[in-house]
């Protein structure tokens, strides 16, 4: 009895931690350069058996303990170029990123949606620094160029280039703040530079509004179901508590 309770309940975190996914997903939507995030799950048996039996007898079987979430992975599959008419809306075709220094160091971003601050520097909506392969970018004026190579120009003139970074295994790349990212210790820099640089034009999210919102009445059911469950248990309980001990 406990351990189908047990399964109810986890399954009950387990759908509500992947609403949180996609709800987030839902929200940045219409955010340039978002990659959406998937909850991986996985059973609970294979978990601690495999932990548990190691070194030890053979296993006799598996046992149903419900769900757990393994990892929530980030999806790197490029989204739909936009034109927006806008100088300063960047975007990347291929496997870069643009860099940017923020007060945690170094990350890097598809969102191109860029501003020039007060002081006349290229900088993202949040105010952190633009790099280009010299460090900060300034400019004298919004009316500037950029060829395909990332190469900004004005009046004919290059005034800086911007630094894009790519990625062997961009997958490794851990998302902070929904559109930066940042390496991990199994992030490998790609010498291979093959991208193109589009101006007055924005990377879309690779959010499908459709599959998401399939996803999100998916998992509401499954939480339903699971809560049904309990409260069946609950009543279950009640009676057996009710009983014991009862003479009649």
């Amino acid at each position: 009895m406990f351990r189908g309770l047990y399964a109810a309940t986890t399954g009950m975190v387990t759908q509500q931690i992947k609403q949180e996914g996609i709800s987030n997903n839902l929200v940045n939507a219409n955010t340039p350069g978002y990659k959406r995030d998937d909850t991986v799950l996985k059973a609970f048996p294979e978990v601690m058996l495999a932990e548990v039996g190691k070194g030890h007898a053979d296993k006799i079987g598996t046992i149903t303990q419900g769900a757990l979430v393994d990892e929530r992975v980030t999806i790197q599959q490029p989204g739909a170029l936009e034109e927006t008419g806008r100088n300063l809306d960047l975007a990347i075709v291929g496997n870069g990123y643009f860099t940017v220094d923020t007060p945690s160091g170094l990350r890097y971003t598809k969102n191109g949606h860029f501003q020039l601050n007060n002081d006349g520097y290229l900088v993202t909506e949040e105010g952190y620094d633009v790099l280009g392969e010299d460090g900060r970018i300034k400019l004298d004026s919004k009316e500037f160029a950029v060829d395909d190579q990332g190469n900004l120009m004005i009046d004919g003139n290059q005034e800086a280039r911007l630094r894009v970074t790519t990625f062997h295994n961009p997958n490794s790349l851990l998302k902070e703040k929904d559109v930066l990212f940042r390496p991990t210790e199994a992030t490998i820099i790609d010498d291979d530079v093959r991208y193109l640089v589009r101006q007055k034009m924005l990377e879309k999210s690779n959010v499908n509004l459709v599959k998401e919102m399939v996803n999100l009445m998916s998992g509401i059911r499954a939480f339903e179901s699971n809560q049904r469950i309990i409260q069946a248990y609950d009543q279950m309980l009640g009676k057996s508590a009710s009983e014991i001990g009862r003479i009649d």
